[in-house]
């Protein structure tokens, strides 16, 4: 052993083991070992400078940060009381704050710096103190996921307002916002980025990062002298401690905190229960099945009808077949490009985003996710025990990556891995392109409530849209368009006109905008249990289809004679 390590055992590897693990410490999405020379192989062990100069140098900041905040929440002359109090209501978020807290940051940094005096020089084995001291403290976090992270701050939050009133409300509100996206990122950089390492130094074989951490997760924890015991994992009903309804401070911290959700998102909200009401727009949170109300009206294809509805994909393809029926028609208006309002602006031509959008669907959704969740189901339906296989956890990979990296960008995937997916420069992420739409809508929407008349001339025009208030127009009439028309009076309303469909649209666009964007929003506050949709809770059975509603039309028709 080399004596750099202190009394660290390593694993051993077989020479097409190591060569595998070399290639990955190469990568380039690390970039721990210099890249691969094929001409002139590597075979000193030596790590990449760089990655030690400024990789880890990076690392350690962002945990510094996390470390820090964490302790300015807590009260100067009350840390004790506080931490009991936080216990008998949260015990996994007094466990979180007390681990965080607890960091030795001193001890790594020193590790790391004797590393860099002689960068040139350390190799792979030379690196594994510092990365055990580190992952000694993150690995009894990082199994908790960002979502309950979040949480679990908030109820540390709510306890001190409740019960200890912070002289500074606001800055223990930065405070908490700093430590938990600083928590994002260990979890989302840190972790990922050093484990290449990891698996050099526990395992004899080449794993994945799943099989790492999840399949081969007690090697992980025995190579760090942690117990299971140790891991802070959220088992049973998760609490949730309420803010006080009477008391002075905690009532003004609670009247300053912004709405759970936004006004915009609301307004939208409040514009699709018109359109379709009871199909469950108000409880967006307990994630209701969609899928019954819209069967009829929308004609999904199986692969969407086999989406678990906890899955937050579920909720935004429903939006986005909403918003496909709603561009019928805006697609006929005559938009102007705007120009950005800043050098940071990200802005794009509108009709580029509508001619592009449904290829979300025809390309991203039904040519990848679709085949890949369909063998997934059908192979699983027969084999129960699929999901294990080396191809089931690459299928499972491949469409929690594509979930993550093109429709929700803040999905927590790091139980599924991450995979490689292609790469179509043609077509953004989608939520990128959802921001920018958004963005773009509210700025003609903005044109048209500043220059609305009471009876405006067809003909006229406004900065940015060259015929606002002439009627709306569908090609082809449409479930969407059927419903405007009975909304605005009938299809000849003065009401229903190109003004009147953009801030439909955007009204729509607002809710998915938020769902996908916001890293608050219902999408993200729970990992669904399974991907697919199952026969019953608790099973794992996979179904292929659910009996449509057959009440919509009459409840829409209760809303209109009811308005």
């Amino acid at each position: 052993m080399d004596v750099k390590t202190g009394s660290i055992l390593l694993a051993t590897q077989t020479d097409k083991e190591l060569q595998a693990m070399n290639q990955l410490l190469s990568d380039r999405q690390y970039r721990i070992k210099a890249p691969v020379n094929f001409l002139k192989p590597d075979r000193t062990d030596k790590v990449n400078p760089d990655f030690l100069l400024y990789t880890l140098n990076d690392y350690i900041g962002h945990i510094q940060q996390c470390v820090t905040s964490t302790r300015k929440m807590l009260p100067l002359d009350r840390k004790d009381d506080f931490i009991q109090s936080l216990a008998k209501a949260d015990p996994i978020a007094s466990g979180l704050l007390v681990l965080t807290a607890s960091m030795d940051v001193p001890a790594m940094t020193r590790l790391l710096v004797d590393l860099q005096h002689r960068a040139s020089e350390a190799t792979i084995p030379e690196v594994a103190p510092f990365v055990k001291t580190l992952f000694r403290f993150l690995i009894k976090g990082c199994y908790l996921g960002g979502p309950a992270i979040t949480r679990k701050y908030k109820n540390a939050y709510a306890c001190l307002i409740n019960d200890f009133v912070p002289s500074d409300p606001d800055g223990l509100r930065r405070q908490v916002s700093s430590a938990t996206e600083e928590w994002y990122y260990i979890l989302d950089k840190v972790i990922p980025g050093l484990y290449p390492l990891v698996l050099r130094y526990v395992s004899p074989e080449y794993l994945s990062f799943q099989q790492l951490f999840y399949a081969h997760g007690s090697k992980v924890l025995s190579w760090l002298d942690v117990s299971p015991s140790e891991v802070l994992i959220q088992r049973g009903n998760e609490p949730e401690i309420v803010y006080a309804s009477s008391g002075t401070a905690a009532a003004d911290v609670e009247e300053e905190r912004p709405p759970e959700i936004p006004e915009e998102v609301q307004k939208g909200l409040h514009l699709l229960e018109r359109l379709f009401p009871e199909a469950g727009w108000n409880n967006l949170e307990n994630y209701p099945d969609f899928c019954p109300y819209f069967l009829s009206m929308l004609e999904f294809q199986d692969a969407f009808i086999q989406l678990a509805p906890d899955n937050p994909l579920h909720f935004a393809m429903i939006l986005f077949w909403i918003l496909e029926e709603l561009f019928q028609g805006l697609r006929l208006i005559k938009f102007e490009r705007l120009e950005p309002e800043s050098a940071v602006d990200d802005i794009e031509d509108i009709n580029t985003i509508l001619d592009d959008w449904i290829l979300y669907q025809e390309s991203i959704f039904d040519k990848q996710f679709s085949v890949d969740l369909k063998s997934f189901t059908h192979q699983i339906y027969t084999q129960p025990d699929f999901g294990k296989s080396p191809y089931g956890r690459k299928l499972l990979s491949n469409m929690y990556s594509l979930i993550k990296n093109m429709f929700l960008p803040y999905f927590d995937i790091r139980m599924y891995g991450s995979s490689r997916l292609q790469k179509d420069d043609r077509i953004p992420p989608f939520y990128v392109r959802v921001r920018r739409l958004e963005r773009l809508l509210s700025r003609y929407s903005a044109e048209i409530h500043e220059f609305s008349v009471p009876d405006p001339d067809p003909e006229s025009s406004v900065p940015g849209i060259g015929n606002p208030w002439m009627p709306y127009k569908f090609a082809i009439p449409n479930a969407l368009s059927v419903r405007l028309d009975a909304l605005c009076g009938g299809r000849h309303s003065k009401k229903g006109n190109n003004a009147y469909l953009i801030e439909t649209t955007f009204g729509v666009l607002s809710v998915l905008d938020w769902w996908v964007n916001d890293k608050e929003s219902p999408a993200y506050r729970k990992n669904p249990e399974h991907l697919y949709r199952v026969l019953e809770p608790g099973s794992s059975v996979p179904a292929f289809g659910v009996k449509a509603r057959t009440d919509i039309d009459a409840l829409f028709a209760k809303t209109l004679r009811a308005k």
